[in-house]
């Protein structure tokens, strides 16, 4: 490895000898943040800390460029841009120079190592599906907000992918890659936690801990009528969502666990991934429930979970659910969805399966009248009462609504068109992943490519009850998880090609899986 491919994707050795001054850097940093973090101050006062974790950040990328793809990661995940921008009132440049970092190793990788830009088919797809989205302008009634919706997409979606897959391009800075996401999803997990616990739902935590607009009663049979339990929202302000951000990450904690050798590192990471699931069933959201569900049912009849695998993760969820018993009187509420469709639930329905219901129904409405392109990029809220009543909908919303499901949102505003391309780019992100877990260059390669899998999976799960309102979750996940395809599936490295053939020998005599 030259100097430069080190600078670029160092191994634990090398980020080791970066030396005490990156590491005086980072703790400065993270000191900064922190006080912005446990003290309130004014807002002048939070972005003059902010500039200052900014600057240290910067010279930490310059310095160090390996370190840019970690830092980008584990801001987009915690939304610290986002919400410096939204709850704070930092510049809106802050949110749209973030993914700017890359090009520090991006640059590095092409220009000082001379290596190739990789264009994978997943980039191709997510071309299609922005050509796709950019005719349904034509077709939409407010042509300047559908035009911005497809602007973030190119920024948050495509922009970032091409960003990430060039700038990850070794096994040591996937790795390094995925740490900073499973590390960032657990601080987050942490201050959830911590806000339940002490009951500070009121205060925010620089966004990391916001509190959603539901609750929901516990205890409606006692005596003191019951307990109010708010549905925390994490660093989004919006419980489902947080849940299913939370979700997607689990799959890739576990996968990194059973792949460290050090015993200290994978008991931190099945800590990291404990406090992530605690995250998401903080949520209390019933959605995420039946996706674990249904994601281990997946892996099962897949054959690519062994059971031993499935009974810690039984284990670690009875622990979470003995630690905050309410979740199960959250679940139990799923009995309610039977009367939306035969009429003879335990009980009425909760209002809230009603509007799902609802909005479903309004979606496919609007994909009857408009099947190829749709109503345009972002339109369907605005459309929401117009469908309802052509849908007969009873328990109209008097504001705008979205479609609450993945596929029948993105059918209702892409069109069959705009789906069917973005049904191509989960696949080309996908399928790669499979083919790695049937074939392993490496030890270690199989179960990485599962985790991967089951969380891009577990994300699209949790999906069919929500619609695409954070997509940038999505866009790095997927990013991920093309990185990953592209570097576990490489014949070139340290393994040569009959080296790579006995590993994917032992590797396939042992069982696989997360």
């Amino acid at each position: 490895m030259t100097s430069a491919q080190a600078a670029l994707s160092p191994t634990g050795s090398e980020i080791r000898r970066a030396g005490p001054f990156a590491l005086a850097l980072l703790i400065a940093a993270l000191a900064a943040a922190g006080l912005m973090l446990l003290v309130p101050m004014a807002r002048e006062g939070f972005l003059l800390m902010m500039a200052v974790v900014a600057t240290l950040g910067l010279i930490i990328v310059i310095l160090y460029p390996w370190l840019a793809t970690p830092l980008v990661i584990g801001v987009v995940f915690t939304n610290l841009a986002g919400n410096a921008v939204n709850l704070y009132g930092a510049p809106s440049l802050v949110g749209l120079a973030l993914p700017l970092l890359l090009v520090v190793p991006v640059w590095r990788a092409l220009f000082t190592e001379g290596r190739p830009l990789v264009f994978p088919p997943v980039l191709w797809a997510m071309l299609a599906f922005m050509l796709i989205r950019l005719i349904g302008v034509l077709v939409a009634d407010d042509a300047a907000s559908a035009i911005a919706n497809v602007g973030t997409t190119a920024v948050e979606g495509l922009l970032l992918t091409l960003l990430l897959i060039n700038a990850i391009r070794t096994r040591e800075s996937l790795r390094l890659a995925l740490v900073a996401l499973v590390a960032a999803a657990a601080l987050v997990g942490t201050v959830s936690v911590i806000q339940q616990v002490t009951g500070s739902y009121y205060t925010r935590y620089f966004g990391l801990a916001q509190l959603s607009d539901d609750s929901f009663v516990t205890d409606e049979d006692s005596l003191s009528g019951g307990t109010l339990q708010p549905r925390l929202g994490g660093q989004l302000g919006e419980k489902n969502y947080y849940a299913q951000v939370m979700l997607m990450v689990i799959p890739i904690g576990a996968a990194l666990a059973l792949t460290t050798r050090r015993r200290w590192r994978q008991l931190a990471l099945i800590a990291g991934t404990m406090l992530i699931g605690a995250g998401m069933v903080l949520t209390f959201s019933r959605g995420a429930a039946v996706a674990v569900a249904c994601l281990i049912a997946i892996g099962l009849i897949m054959r690519i979970l062994p059971i031993r695998l499935v009974l810690a993760s039984a284990l670690g969820g009875a622990l979470l659910l003995a630690i905050f018993p309410a979740y199960l009187t959250r679940i139990a509420t799923l009995g309610d969805a039977t009367g939306l469709t035969t009429g003879f639930g335990t009980a009425a329905p909760d209002r809230a399966l009603q509007g799902r219901a609802g909005e479903n129904a309004a979606a496919i409405a609007a994909i009857l009248e408009r099947p190829l392109l749709g109503l345009g990029p972002g339109e369907f809220p605005a459309h929401y009462q117009r469908y309802a009543r052509r849908a007969a909908v009873v328990d109209l919303h008097g504001t705008e609504r979205a479609a609450h499901s993945l596929f029948l949102g993105m059918a209702a505003e892409s069109g069959l068109l705009g789906t069917a391309a973005f049904l191509g780019v989960l696949l080309a992100a996908a399928i790669p992943l499979l083919r790695i877990r049937q074939r392993p260059r490496a030890p270690g390669d199989a179960s990485l490519a599962v985790g991967l899998f089951l969380g891009l999976l577990g994300y699209v799960l949790a999906g069919m009850f929500l619609d695409l309102a954070y997509a940038r979750y999505l866009w790095l996940l997927i990013a991920l998880a093309t990185a990953a395809g592209v570097i576990l599936a490489r014949t070139d490295g340290p393994e040569s090609a009959s080296a790579a053939a006995n590993v994917a020998g032992a590797v396939r005599a042992m069982p696989q899986g997360v």
